[in-house]
Parts: structure tokens; C-alpha cells; sequence
């Protein structure tokens, strides 16, 4: 939380029996952070939690390399050889481009 003096223990993702996703953690904002976990899912998936942040759940078989860059609304990560993104308000995800192999997510525009 913004001020904090200590770590907050978020056990919610042992409760659920996921893991976190290497460099799976992002800031949205000033208020909010983002959790990207590989759970039993069969598409990415988006749930928010009480308490102030927000699950990306991946499937095991689409787990992001290079983790997840966010820029509401919409979280960036890369699979294999594609950039893709989900919106992190409605949970709508898509690839948007193919870009070759080990694509990792470094830099997002608005222009």
C-alpha cells in the first residue's frame, strides 16, 4: 500500500495453489498492483480482489516470458513469437502482432 512502512503478506495466491509468474508483478498507477499467476484456466483471465489489486491469470501453456508491462487499460506481455495484450477493466485479450522468437514486452506508446 502507498506509505507503507512494512511488506504486506498477500497469501490469496497459496489459497488459490498458484504461482507467480516471474517478473509477474506490475503497478497500475498510484493506487493498485497486478499479479500475473499461472492457474488452471483455459484462456487469460482477469479478477480483481479485494484488498486492491488484480489477478492476470494465464494458462500454463500461454505463461508470458519476460513478464507483464502495464499501461491501463491494458496489460502487454509476450508468448512465444507474439505480443499480445488484455484489458485489464473488461478481460478481452488478443495477439497483436507476431514478432519473432523470445519477443519480450519493453516499451509501450500511445502515438
Amino acid at each position: 500500500m502507498k506509505g507503507a512502512a512494512q511488506l504486506e503478506r498477500i497469501d490469496t495466491l497459496k489459497e488459490r495453489g498458484t504461482s507467480l509468474l516471474r517478473e509477474g508483478i506490475a503497478s497500475q498507477g498510484d493506487c493498485c498492483f497486478l499479479f500475473g499467476v499461472v492457474d488452471n484456466v483455459a484462456n487469460p483471465q482477469v479478477r480483481v480482489i479485494a484488498g486492491g489489486f488484480t489477478l492476470l491469470l494465464f494458462p500454463d501453456t500461454q505463461r508470458p516470458q519476460g513478464g507483464i508491462l502495464v499501461q491501463p487499460p491494458f496489460a502487454y506481455y509476450a508468448v512465444g513469437s507474439q505480443a499480445r495484450h488484455i484489458d485489464i477493466q473488461q478481460g478481452f485479450s488478443e495477439t497483436m502482432a507476431e514478432v519473432g522468437a523470445r519477443a519480450l514486452p519493453g516499451a509501450v506508446a500511445d502515438r
